[in-house]
């Protein structure tokens, strides 16, 4: 199904053809190209509500952002990236894990966790916007947040319950000083990950800006 609806709306298909037979490489990418059809499926997707639509409108959005607007309509643009092979294998991966876990999925705010039953070999992952980068889905979230969210990590280990937490503690000239405090504080575990964005999907305001990327656990 995905597939029908990639070909009904004549996006690009760089896992069959490759960027060069778009006249494109890898890091310009097919927003440019698939940027009018896409436009197509989004209005298409506003108007039915399709599922299936609106999952392959995240394949090929900007970032695979999932945004909405004040009146429940899909309103990321169009992205670098397609159906590629990439996407094609965790989807696939995902959905066997899926089958053979069953999980429950539950849509609640964050602080409400701690009204869940959560075991002792429970693990809770965290990944908040990053509050000193300048993602524009990073842009809501507040200093406020921040405090809370690490509440509730303390909440966790109080409970002896494990947690990680992805962030950032450096971006450019900013640093996240609350976060660098409680993680001392708190005495938590910080694991730099040293990873290059060269080709995502984002374009930084500054190239040549740096960041400090780390995972915080307590365990």
């Amino acid at each position: 199904m995905i597939i029908d609806i990639v070909e009904k709306y004549n996006l690009t298909k760089s896992w069959e053809k490759g960027y060069l037979y778009y006249g494109v490489d890898s890091s310009k990418g097919l927003s440019l190209i698939n940027s009018d059809n896409f436009m197509k499926l989004r209005n298409d997707y506003n108007f039915s509500q399709s599922i299936i639509k609106l999952l392959v409108l995240l394949f090929y959005a900007f970032n695979n952002l999932f945004r909405f607007n004040a009146k429940g309509q899909y309103n990321v643009p169009v992205g670098k990236r397609d159906y590629n092979k990439n996407i094609q294998k965790n989807l696939d991966l995902f959905i066997k894990r899926i089958h053979l876990i069953k999980p429950i999925f539950i849509n609640l705010n964050f602080l409400d966790l701690t009204k869940l039953n959560i075991l002792k070999n429970d693990f809770v992952y965290f990944d908040p916007p990053y509050l000193i980068t300048e993602a524009e889905y990073n842009l809501m979230w507040t200093q406020e947040n921040d405090h809370e969210l690490m509440e509730l990590c303390d909440f966790l280990t109080k409970k002896n319950r494990k947690f990680a937490m992805s962030n950032v503690i450096k971006h450019d000239q900013k640093t996240n000083i609350a976060l660098v405090n409680w993680i001392a504080k708190n005495n938590y575990n910080v694991h730099i990950i040293n990873k290059k964005y060269s080709n995502a999907c984002y374009n930084k305001i500054n190239k040549n800006a740096q960041s400090i990327e780390v995972l915080i656990t307590n365990y």
